[in-house]
């Protein structure tokens, strides 16, 4: 792994890298209690309303171990700009959205920012920790920082809906992505793994689809019910 500069300030580093976490777990859970009023405005039905509550989940899950892959060989730092970069466009997106199929769009974009920025974010804390007790100490913030931002979802969110409707989730993201972005470019150093192997594609697709359809059949058993084959259900031909 590539050292960061000696004029890198790591508190200032785990705090931005903490704020790109904490944004994570924040949109998690932020759009759940924006769910009434979004559906009295846009009126999604309910499938509708489980894509827009659940694929920011369901991308994050995909994309994470590839996207974790890709900064190891491409970057980590690049890999967390680009993620903030892209939840960042979603979230603007999602914010002028007009119909349901743009909101879950959004949210699907969003969580594959996600999935470039969390693996990032511990990959760069090995590196600007170099000592083991600074690393564990730094890892424990990192890992508080995430349940924070989960739990902290549905106050913020209900606090933001309350007084300014459904799309304030969404916005809350931006002045948090361009303030995190600035600081990235200013003290987060670039690393990226040395020696990176050959990228198995294959194995990578496979296990991408497959984590895919693990958490899509999670969303989707209470709903169509767990032994439901999946295929479209045919009209019966009896007359009523």
């Amino acid at each position: 792994m590539t050292a960061p500069p000696r004029a890198t300030h790591p508190r200032k580093v785990l705090t931005v890298l903490c704020t790109g976490l904490f944004l994570i777990g924040l949109d998690v859970t932020v759009m759940n209690v924006a769910l009434p009023s979004l559906q009295w405005d846009l009126g999604p039905g309910p499938q509708g309303l489980l894509w827009i509550a659940d694929g920011y989940t369901l991308a994050l899950a995909c994309c994470v171990l590839a996207a974790g892959v890709w900064s190891d060989t491409h970057g980590r730092r690049r890999a967390f700009i680009l993620g903030l970069a892209l939840c960042g466009t979603a979230s603007v997106g999602g914010g002028l959205a007009t119909g349901t199929g743009q909101v879950v769009a959004a949210r699907l974009a969003m969580g594959c920012g996600a999935a470039l920025l969390m693996p990032s974010t511990l990959s760069l804390i090995t590196v600007v920790f170099p000592d083991l007790a600074a690393r564990r100490k730094a890892v424990a913030v990192w890992t508080c920082v995430a349940g924070l931002g989960a739990l902290g979802g549905p106050v913020i969110g209900g606090l933001l809906v309350e007084r300014y409707g459904w799309r304030a989730g969404f916005w809350i993201n931006v002045p948090v992505v361009v303030g995190a972005l600035a600081a990235t470019g200013r003290w987060v150093p670039e690393s990226r793994h040395p020696r990176p192997g050959p990228l198995d594609r294959a194995g990578m697709g496979a296990v991408t689809c497959g984590v895919g359809a693990l958490v899509w059949s999670i969303i989707q058993g209470p709903v169509r019910g767990w032994t439901d084959p999946g295929l479209p259900r045919r009209r019966s031909s009896r007359a009523a």
